[in-house]
């Protein structure tokens, strides 16, 4: 049996320290993916009995082999080969490592689920804490717009973070799923209500700091969406939702970092520019550059991953941006990266394992995980998360979990373990 085996404690201490994710500085963020593959890789060779999926696995690591193709005929090879055997490597590790567990391990990892959801969460819970108790130690800035209680200045904390150097729109990625996650622990009373409050007042307190776009609007629809699945009783479904609505109200009007955002949208949209490094505006030219690019790449096969960069810098010169070309800013749309550097092939192999996961929530009935990747999809359009190691990894893990632990077999998406 499987409990009378040595290899059970390594696989389920490597899952759970993969929970504990978010708290690793940045120069460790690697480390949950080597621990956890070396276990499985003692599974594999342990337990003899293995039922390898290997439909599920090519589909899993689907941008991986893209991604790598795609650098062998970029003219720069080295540095696109850079990029597949250094940040992207996660796209294959974690998949590989998923793909290397029997139906025994897998039936063991399905236990550890609830376990691994409570440490991510009250990891998170501690990463946001810690950034909280740093607030106080920022130095004041010379520029006045990086100072309290600006966005700038809750955003620069994040990213001077000691150890941690968090990217707001990363910081803000980890604590959406932390929030959904504390969501579902909650509906499944898998957790008390105080650490339920708790946990969800300091996360929302962290997004508000953060104040990413996507991040923002994706909470409000999904707090939206959990009130009326939470809440059976109509009356107090009115007094939630009206609830929600003030606290939205409010802090439009009356929170800095949000305000700031609104303001910058509204000049944007009348063709004006906030302040002169306005963030919407410079995703604008951004864009704009990325699509005159994809113009004139190969149509099926991209540029080449390795040559997307500088040909995206040659945009910003001809263009005469010089503070995207200063920062060389890459195409901030994973669809539109994956088009410049793969092609429609790309686009396509992206799609179908995007359309893999989502089916397999549904027939699964994995609704919060769903949501999930719901958030993932939407980030795509305004970052390129398959090319930066804090969502590869995250993205990964839950995308393989998913994958792997309810595979599906045949032409037609059909599950197993409902």
């Amino acid at each position: 049996m499987l409990r009378n085996l040595p290899y059970k404690k390594y696989l389920t201490v490597s899952f759970l320290f993969f929970a504990i994710f978010p708290l690793l500085p940045v120069k460790l963020l690697g480390l949950p993916v080597i621990i956890f593959f070396i276990a499985t890789v003692i599974s594999f060779f342990y337990n003899h009995k293995n039922n390898l999926n290997y439909k599920v696995f090519f589909i899993a690591i689907i941008p991986y082999l893209l991604f790598l193709v795609s650098a062998l005929y970029s003219e720069d090879v080295g540095y696109g080969l850079a990029k597949v055997f250094e940040t992207r490597l996660s796209l294959l590790i974690v998949p590989l490592s998923f793909f290397l567990l029997n139906k025994d391990s897998i039936s063991l990892l399905k236990l550890k689920w609830s376990k691994f959801q409570l440490i991510y969460t009250l990891s998170s819970l501690l990463l946001s804490i810690i950034y909280i108790l740093y607030l106080p130690f920022v130095k004041v800035s010379a520029n006045p717009h990086f100072r309290f209680p600006s966005g700038f200045f809750f955003k620069s904390a994040a990213s001077n973070l000691p150890y941690w150097n968090l990217e707001p729109v990363y910081f803000s990625l980890i604590i959406v799923v932390a929030f959904v996650l504390v969501c579902k622990l909650f509906h499944e009373n898998k957790i008390s209500k105080i650490y339920f409050f708790l946990s969800s007042f300091i996360f929302l307190v962290i997004l508000v700091l953060m104040i990413s776009k996507v991040a923002v609007a994706f909470v409000g629809l999904f707090l939206l969406w959990f009130l009326f699945y939470q809440v059976k009783i109509l009356k107090y479904r009115i007094i939630a939702v009206s609830a929600l609505a003030l606290i939205a109200i409010y802090s439009c009007y009356k929170i800095p970092s949000i305000n700031y955002e609104i303001q910058e949208i509204y000049y944007s949209i009348k063709g004006e520019k906030r302040t002169k490094d306005d963030s919407t505006d410079q995703r604008k030219r951004v864009t704009e550059s990325a699509i005159e690019l994809a113009f004139k790449v190969n149509p099926f096969f991209g540029t080449g991953i390795g040559d997307v960069q500088n040909d995206l810098n040659k945009i910003y010169e001809e263009k005469n941006y010089k503070d995207l070309l200063i920062k060389k800013y890459d195409a901030h749309n994973q669809f539109i990266s994956m088009y410049l550097g793969v092609g429609a092939i790309g686009i396509i192999g992206l799609t179908l394992l995007l359309f893999s996961i989502i089916k397999t929530c549904i027939n699964n009935q994995l609704i919060f995980i769903l949501w999930i990747q719901c958030f993932f999809i939407l980030q795509m359009f305004t970052e390129t998360l398959l090319e930066r190691q804090v969502p590869i990894i995250l993205w990964s893990f839950i995308t393989s979990f998913v994958l792997f632990l309810y595979p599906f077999k045949g032409r037609i998406l059909s599950y197993q373990n409902k």
